[in-house]
């Protein structure tokens, strides 16, 4: 094969972590498949999610092998690649953090509201009173729906009273 017909170093890289993470799918898949379920599950029960990660990964590994054929995903060779933003990568690590150290304590809602709070302003975000109801409704929102509709007790802490 001449030398200009040979996929690219970065190509076949690209490749092989498309396909990498489709296996990674297909793992997740099996492993969702070997969960015992009891009898009792008439809805969403312990397999639900992992098959939707499973197959989402299955599905963008697969997406990403295409494009990468394709010559249409472009590699950090071929883009600029932006610097480091170290003070967003802290602030994320930071709130990460916290999340853990407040998770107990606090309970789910507030330990995740200060990451997301924590991330937003990563991202630029300016708005925190914005950002803090934001949060605060998505998290009531997640923790709802662990708790109420999969029947999987989160950390409740300070608001224990309130659920």
């Amino acid at each position: 094969m001449p030398a200009s017909a040979q996929p690219s170093e970065g190509k076949r890289s690209r490749l092989l972590l498309a396909l990498g993470i489709a296996g990674l799918g297909v793992f997740v898949g099996i492993e969702a498949a070997s969960i015992s379920v009891a009898p009792s599950y008439a809805r969403i029960g312990p397999t639900f999610f992992p098959w939707i990660i499973g197959g989402g990964l299955f599905v963008i590994g697969l997406v990403l092998a295409w494009l990468t054929v394709s010559g249409t995903w472009v590699g950090e060779a071929d883009a600029k690649a932006e610097p480091l933003d170290a003070q967003a990568l802290a602030l994320v690590a930071v709130g990460l953090a916290l999340q853990a150290a407040l998770m107990i304590p606090a309970g789910f809602i507030i330990a995740s509201t200060v990451l997301f709070c924590f991330a937003t302003r990563a991202f630029g975000s300016r708005t925190i009173v914005r950002d803090i109801v934001l949060a605060l409704v998505l998290t009531a929102i997640t923790y709802g729906v662990f708790t109420f509709g999969l029947g999987l007790q989160l950390p409740a802490g300070l608001l224990a009273k309130a659920f």
